[in-house]
């Protein structure tokens, strides 16, 4: 696994993670109807790309294909953690959580 920087280029696999993995994973947790108000069929990938853009914002990367995005905001308060669908229990949120591990990132 790989941990860098996010990249514009990044959006449109990072919207179908978040989409597909709350679909999935989080529907365990929460009633549909709640999924549906978090999760908008349409999802506005210039305000995703905006708000990723302003954080300092990791992914984690597996072969090639994104596995996970976390967004750290303000006073190490994560706006966004999630792990790809496939791939969860695999210790991917952990390393995105330690950037210390990560000095090629700053």
């Amino acid at each position: 696994m790989h941990i860098r920087r996010y990249s514009p280029n990044d959006i449109s696999e990072i919207t179908e993670l978040f989409y597909n993995t709350v679909y999935t994973v989080n529907l365990r947790d929460y009633s549909s109807a709640q999924v549906d108000a978090w999760v908008p069929r349409y999802t506005d990938k210039d305000a995703w790309n905006s708000r990723l853009s302003e954080k300092f914002t990791v992914v984690a990367e597996q072969y090639g294909a994104i596995v996970g995005f976390a967004s750290l905001a303000y006073k190490g308060y994560y706006d966004l953690l999630y792990v790809h669908k496939d791939y969860q229990r695999q210790g991917i949120a952990a390393a995105l959580t330690d950037i210390r591990l990560q000095p090629n990132l700053f």
